[in-house]
């Protein structure tokens, strides 16, 4: 617990966000710090997924992030919350966890074949903390807003938990405009509704076929 600023507000200044939501979104892609010199950005990424619970509290903001759910989710509201000054991150984990710091390392990197560090190229990406309160993933601009720095990492996994639709030009940004500029990145969609994979094969075959998503 701290009194400061507040990581939120703190980020979404230094890199000149336009809501501090979005700053979330950048955290759960992870490879994301204001002082690259001293950090790498890993930081939170990992320790999410190495607690059985994790929260972070800032302003009006709430994040909660549980172990077996990797999408996490958000709460943003003034009557569930009185604002905070500063940020309160709790984690916990059970005094019987079977699992080791380095499976949880291992989902997310390649290990190099000279047997060094591997280097952290995949992440997970929550689709639904790239929309603002009620509104549908429909436009070009909502999907540039998730793209944004997918060119560091080889495979991106989306994962579409409480997305149920989405609009033509969101998944044309995504599955047509930016795979076919970086057919180097591995794109997957995870827990697609029916709805959301029309919409994506729709998109690929306008572009000749592209990965297939996983349901």
């Amino acid at each position: 617990m701290d009194h400061g600023v507040g990581i939120f507000e703190k980020l979404q200044k230094h890199f000149g966000l336009v809501d501090q939501r979005t700053v979330l979104l950048e955290l759960a892609k992870g490879k994301l710090t204001s002082d690259e010199v001293r950090h790498s950005g890993e930081g939170i990424f990992f320790t999410s997924r190495m607690f059985d619970e994790f929260t972070i509290r800032s302003g009006n903001l709430f994040y909660r992030k549980q172990r077996n759910d990797d999408w996490g989710w958000l709460i943003e509201t003034e009557d569930y919350v009185e604002h905070y000054q500063g940020t309160v991150v709790t984690m916990r984990i059970s005094t019987n966890a079977d699992w080791t710091t380095q499976q949880v390392f291992e989902k997310f990197t390649i290990q190099d074949d000279d047997g060094g560090n591997p280097p952290f190229v995949k992440t997970h990406v929550p689709i639904f903390l790239g929309k603002y309160g009620s509104e549908q993933l429909v436009s070009h601009s909502q999907a540039k807003r998730v793209l944004a720095r997918f060119d560091r990492f080889q495979e991106v996994f989306l994962d579409f938990t409480n997305v149920p639709t989405i609009g033509q030009p969101f998944a044309d940004e995504i599955f047509r405009v930016f795979q076919n500029q970086h057919p180097e990145i591995r794109i997957i969609a995870t827990s697609t509704t029916p709805e959301v994979e029309k919409m994506i094969a729709h998109v690929k075959g306008q572009s000749g076929g592209l990965l297939p998503s996983k349901g």
